[in-house]
C-alpha cells in the first residue's frame, strides 16, 4: 500500500503544528482574501473602471459559469495523469498556485486599451483562468492533508487550526480591503490603481505562504531529486497504483461520494442564495441596510468561533456528525430568521450566528472528502485522490450555477421591482434568503447522517485489505 497515501501514524498530535500553521497562512490569503476580491470587486472593476458594457459582462459570467463546470473533469484528468518533478501533490501546489496569483493580479490591472474585442478578451481571460486554476490549487492542498494527519479526527483538528488562521485573514480583509482601494485611488488620482494594489498585496502574500507550505510538506511529498536509491525504486513502483480512466471515474461512482456531493451542493446553494440576495433583503424587506455592515464584520468573528469549536470537538465526535451539526445550525438560524419576520436586529444576529455553523461544516468538509479518497484507495488499490478531490469542487460549481439561476428567475417569479416592492415580492425575498437556504441545509444534513464513513469503518476496511494481501502472498 502506498505509504504517502495512507500513513501508518499521525505526523503530529497537536492541532497547531508546522503543517497546519503553514496551511493556515496560505488560507489567510487564499480562502478569504483572494476568493473575496473577485466576487466583491471583480464586476465593479470591469464595469465601472474598465467600462465594459453590461451585455459583455453577462456574456463573460455565462462563459465562465459553463467553463467552471466543464473544467472540473478536465482538471481532474490533468491532475491525475500529468506528473511533474516536485512531488505528486506539491508540483500542482506550485504550478497552479503561481498561475493563480499571476492571473488574479492581471485581472485587476487596467492596461488602458481602447474599447473593443481585444479589451474584452484581456478582461475575460484572466477572470476565466482564475476560476479554473483555483480548483487545481485547492485540490493539491487537500491531497496534502492526509500526509500529515492520517486519521479523520486528526484531519479535522488540523483543518480547524488552519481555518482559525484563515478567518483572521477574512477579518483583516473586511476591515482594510476597501480602505486600501480608496486610499490608493485618492493618492494616485486613478480609478484603478487601488484595486491593483489590493490584488498585488494579496497575490504576493499568497505566493509567499504557498511556497512556504510546499517547503514544509516537502519531506512528506518528496521531489524526484530528493528520492534516492531504493526509495526512488519504491516510488517508481507506485506508478502501478495509478488508475486508468475507467478506474478514476469509478472512484466517484459510489454512495459516499454521492452523499457528500449532495450535502455540499445543498450548502453551496444556501450560501450563494444568501450572499447574492442579502443586500436585497436588508434594503427591500427590512428597509434599512445600515446593519448589513455590522453583519459583514461580525461574520468574520463568528466564523472564527466556528473553527475554534471544530478544533475542540474534532477528536471527540465523528466527523460526519460535526458536519451535520454545523450545517444544521446554519440552516436552523435561517429557518428562525424566516419565522421571526422582518425584525432587522434579530435577523442580523441570526445571520451572524449562522456563520458558526457554516464554518463548522466547511472545516469538516475537506477531511470528509479525503476520507472518500481513502475509501476508494482501500477498495481498489488505485490512488485516485487528485481526481476525487478535484471533482469535489463540483459541489460549489453546481451550487453557484443553480443559485444564480434561482436568483435571476426567482426575482422574476416573485414579481420583484425595485421601484415598487409589493408585499408579495417582499415575502418572496424572505423565502429566497431564509426558508429556501434552510431547506437546502436540511437535505445536506440528511445526506451527512447517511454517510457510511467513519474512522472505525475505514480501519476495518484497512484490516480486511491487509488480510487479503497477506493471503495472496
Amino acid at each position: 500500500m502506498e505509504k504517502t497515501q495512507i500513513p501508518a501514524e499521525n505526523t503530529s498530535k497537536r492541532s497547531f503544528n508546522k503543517y497546519s500553521v503553514a496551511a493556515g497562512f496560505q488560507a489567510f490569503f487564499s480562502n478569504n482574501m483572494a476568493t473575496g476580491i473577485q466576487p466583491n470587486y471583480g464586476n465593479v472593476f470591469r464595469t465601472v473602471v474598465l467600462g465594459i458594457p453590461s451585455l459583455w459582462i453577462g456574456i463573460m459570467n455565462t462563459i465562465v459559469g459553463i467553463l467552471n463546470i466543464i473544467g472540473i473533469p478536465a482538471g481532474a484528468v490533468m491532475l491525475q495523469k500529468i506528473k511533474m518533478r516536485w512531488g505528486r501533490y506539491r508540483s500542482w501546489l506550485y504550478v497552479a498556485g503561481g498561475l493563480y496569483a499571476f492571473f488574479l493580479f492581471v485581472e485587476f490591472v487596467d492596461f488602458g486599451l481602447p474599447d473593443g474585442v481585444v479589451k474584452y478578451l484581456v478582461a475575460i481571460i484572466p477572470y476565466m483562468m482564475v476560476n479554473f486554476i483555483m480548483t487545481l490549487h485547492v485540490t493539491a492542498t487537500r491531497c496534502l492533508l492526509p500526509l500529515y494527519a492520517p486519521k479523520l479526527k486528526d484531519r479535522a483538528a488540523n483543518q480547524a487550526a488552519s481555518n482559525i488562521i484563515g478567518t483572521v485573514g477574512k477579518f483583516i480583509y473586511s476591515l482594510l480591503g476597501l480602505k486600501l482601494i480608496t486610499f490608493v485611488n485618492e493618492a494616485s488620482g486613478s480609478a484603478s490603481l487601488g484595486y491593483t494594489a489590493l490584488a498585488g498585496v494579496i497575490c504576493v502574500g499568497f505566493t509567499i505562504a504557498m511556497i512556504n507550505f510546499g517547503r514544509v510538506t516537502a519531506p512528506l511529498d518528496p521531489s524526484d531529486k530528493d528520492i534516492q536509491g531504493q526509495a526512488k525504486a519504491d516510488a517508481k513502483g507506485t506508478d502501478e497504483k495509478e488508475p486508468g480512466f475507467w478506474a478514476m471515474f469509478k472512484s466517484i461512482i459510489n454512495a459516499p461520494f454521492g452523499l457528500m456531493l449532495a450535502s455540499g451542493i445543498g450548502k453551496s446553494i444556501a450560501m450563494q442564495l444568501i450572499n447574492n440576495l442579502i443586500a436585497f433583503y436588508y434594503l427591500y424587506v427590512i428597509g434599512d441596510n445600515t446593519l448589513m455592515a455590522t453583519y459583514l464584520t461580525l461574520s468574520s468573528l463568528f466564523s472564527y468561533l466556528g473553527a475554534q469549536f471544530t478544533q475542540i470537538v474534532s477528536r471527540k465526535m465523528e466527523l460526519k456528525y460535526i458536519g451535520a451539526v454545523g450545517l444544521g445550525l446554519y440552516g436552523g438560524c435561517m429557518l428562525l430568521s424566516y419565522l421571526a419576520g422582518s425584525n432587522a436586529l434579530f435577523f442580523t444576529i441570526l445571520l451572524s450566528i449562522s456563520n458558526i455553523g457554516l464554518q463548522i461544516y466547511l472545516t469538516a468538509e475537506t477531511p470528509l472528502y479525503t476520507a472518500i479518497s481513502d475509501y476508494s484507495y482501500i477498495k481498489s488499490g488505485k490512488d485516485s485522490s487528485k481526481f476525487i478531490q478535484q471533482f469535489s469542487g463540483l459541489s460549489n460549481k453546481t451550487g453557484t450555477l443553480v443559485s444564480t439561476s434561482v436568483v435571476g428567475f426567482g426575482l422574476m417569479l416573485i414579481g420583484f421591482d425595485a421601484e415598487n416592492v409589493t408585499a408579495s415580492a417582499a415575502q418572496g425575498l424572505r423565502f429566497l434568503v431564509s426558508l429556501g437556504p434552510a431547506m437546502c441545509c436540511a437535505i445536506g444534513v440528511v445526506c451527512l447522517l447517511l454517510l457510511p464513513l467513519t474512522d472505525k469503518k475505514l480501519n476495518a476496511m484497512r484490516a480486511e485489505a491487509a488480510r487479503k494481501n497477506e493471503g495472496e502472498k
